[in-house]
């Protein structure tokens, strides 16, 4: 059993080959190969596709996503108004893994865009605040600042901005019978982590 693990609508190239930017371009190439050679290898497979998992807004991880968060307690970002990113927590995706290996018979074949609540800057940043106890501001990166392309998420939040990438979580959670994690929940269970990661209050 062959269980791989690549990037949400990687199946879809309809959303992503017609992008100019060559890295999102290349990232999105090279997740297709991955998942073609699972299905070329004549093994039993599963190909799970994660969205924006919640540990992204943790330490270590969280100084490379959201270095600004790390600095100055502040999300910085590069999304529209009202644009949404699906989430998804990493122990979420260990237990579609899991599932695929003890019961291969239900999962061979099975391709899986992970995710399940799609939210926007202005929700993420409510949860954190509230999760903090302190106000988590979010601002939007100039075009300057965009040029600079200090993180490499930001490419996925312009490709946001252009293509609908929601995930229907609840139907996800129907369909197979496993729990999806709510970020709040997430960031309550990792909360002495997310605060270890915010500057002192000024």
């Amino acid at each position: 059993m062959v269980v791989a693990s690549t990037a949400f609508w990687v199946g879809n190239p309809e959303k992503w080959d017609h992008e100019t930017d060559p890295a999102l371009l290349g990232y999105f190439t090279r997740k297709a190969a991955v998942e073609k050679a699972a299905r070329d290898s004549g093994l039993r497979y599963t190909i799970l596709r994660p969205s924006f998992i919640h540990y992204n807004y943790v330490p270590p991880t969280s100084s490379l996503v959201y270095p600004e968060l790390v600095e100055t307690g502040e999300l910085t970002h590069a999304s529209e108004e009202g644009a949404k990113m699906p989430h998804i927590d990493g122990s979420d995706i260990g237990k579609f893994a899991a599932s695929a290996f003890l019961d291969p018979d239900r999962f061979d074949g099975e391709e899986i865009e992970l995710g399940f609540e799609n939210l926007t800057v202005d929700e993420v940043c409510a949860i954190l605040s509230r999760v903090a106890g302190r106000d988590i501001k979010a601002r939007r990166r100039t075009p300057e600042e965009e040029a600079q392309k200090r993180t490499q998420f930001q490419m996925f939040q312009l490709w946001a901005n252009r293509v609908d990438v929601s995930i229907d979580g609840e139907a996800l959670q129907r369909k197979y019978g496993i729990r999806l994690t709510p970020l709040e929940e997430y960031m309550q269970r990792e909360k002495d982590r997310f605060l270890a990661g915010l500057p002192a209050r000024k």
